[in-house]
């Protein structure tokens, strides 16, 4: 499966990060994996916001206040997906 949307900015190490420190997010993936619409739709509104949070707590805020990351279909939106994806393979 490819990763769409894939930016310079995203790496699959960021998205193993994100999978391997929260637990809820890699088993909502998992439990949800035949529903590729609620994964991409819906839940990754609230991986983006944890990927915000993630930020926020490594000091990262020049990112969190630059449109480049935070506007729709940015590089956030495109982490969430990007988490999402390969949170997808890794389930399967």
């Amino acid at each position: 499966m490819d990763v769409p949307g894939f930016a310079a900015q995203v790496s699959l190490d960021e998205a193993d990060y994100f999978l391997s420190t929260d637990e809820e997010i890699q088993s909502t993936i998992a439990a949800h994996r035949d529903d590729v619409y609620y994964l991409e739709k819906i839940y990754a509104g609230q991986v983006n916001y944890s990927i915000q949070d993630a930020y926020e707590e490594r000091d990262r805020y020049e990112e969190l206040a630059d449109p480049k990351y935070i506007d729709p279909v940015a590089i956030f939106d495109t982490m969430a997906l990007t988490v999402i994806h390969y949170g997808l393979q890794v389930a399967v």
